[in-house]
């Protein structure tokens, strides 16, 4: 049984990023208005039973406005469609 391996590489046009496997650091260059960074995963030797869980935050999945409802947030009616 093959032990499942991964290569990270983080790149930003807007600064500096440091990684290492428990977190990655980016500073940006100068102040700015917006500044970001890519973080590119490859795996090998996949294993068939392994899952990735990755944030909402990491793929903008979180982006809604503040509501105080019940969890999950509910949306308003004119956003159901």
């Amino acid at each position: 049984m093959n032990t499942m391996q991964y290569a990270m590489n983080a790149v930003s046009s807007n600064g500096v990023c440091q990684f290492d496997q428990k977190e990655i650091i980016f500073t940006a260059s100068q102040d700015a208005e917006e500044a970001f960074f890519s973080l590119q995963i490859a795996f090998s030797d996949w294993e068939e039973d392994a899952y990735i869980l990755m944030p909402a935050c990491a793929y903008n999945g979180n982006r809604f406005r503040r509501v105080f409802r019940r969890y999950p947030p509910m949306y308003l009616p004119e956003e159901c469609g």
